[in-house]
């Protein structure tokens, strides 16, 4: 456990969970408040779904490619202007 490979797998994965679990909750709860259609939000949750496990066909090459840490930055990156997006409601 010591190991910097595995804080950093850890790291990862936590900060992963949780920026997920933020805007998994959130985005239902703002679209709801915002008047948007209930069908409107089952919508946004599948085209997410989809967002989350269609990029498993690549990121083994990517990986491979371009390194773990560089895809795990480039991950951490995207999630931290995804939450920037979440909290100033630019979206």
């Amino acid at each position: 456990m010591s190991q910097g490979v595995f804080i950093v797998a850890m790291l990862s994965a936590a900060m992963g969970y949780g920026i997920m679990s933020l805007v998994m909750t959130a985005t239902p709860l703002a679209m709801h408040h915002h008047a948007h259609a209930f069908s409107d939000t089952t919508f946004v949750i599948e085209w997410h779904v989809l967002g989350m496990f269609a990029p498993s066909f690549v990121t083994g090459h990517l990986i491979h490619r371009f390194g773990v840490l560089s895809i795990l930055f480039t991950g951490v990156v995207l999630y931290y202007c995804c939450v920037f997006m979440n909290l100033t409601e630019l979206t």
